[in-house]
């Protein structure tokens, strides 16, 4: 039998050794371009925007991963974000905190500028 939580954490923790991964040799070597292939991986990208000053401005990126049980996202909002692992009524979220979610989001601005 498996222990759901165990597996919670387990998948969170691959997709911050990805994101890791992403920082370290990807982005140095493929700058941008890696984020046009790694986003085809990607089920669904949400933008939330705020009215902030009398200007929309994207406040939270929230990537699908994976989907069906177990249903993983990753949040995205400047340098900090959040992996929520859902199995069920089972759930586990980290806060992280990596210079590759700053570019991620930056990129995800860049992309949907026009929106």
């Amino acid at each position: 039998m498996v222990n759901v939580q165990l597996e919670l954490v387990r998948i969170a923790e691959s997709v911050k050794a990805q994101l890791k991964t992403i920082e370290e040799y990807e982005l140095p070597a493929r700058g941008w371009e890696f984020f046009d292939e790694w986003l085809y991986d990607i089920l669904n990208i949400e933008r939330t925007q705020a009215l902030i000053g009398g200007k929309w401005m994207t406040t939270k990126y929230t990537l699908t991963l994976t989907s069906g049980g177990p249903n993983t996202y990753l949040e995205v909002y400047g340098k900090k974000g959040k992996i929520d692992v859902w199995w069920g009524s089972e759930h586990h979220e980290e806060f992280i905190e990596m210079d590759v979610l700053e570019e991620l989001f930056d990129y995800l601005n860049e992309r949907f500028s026009d929106f």
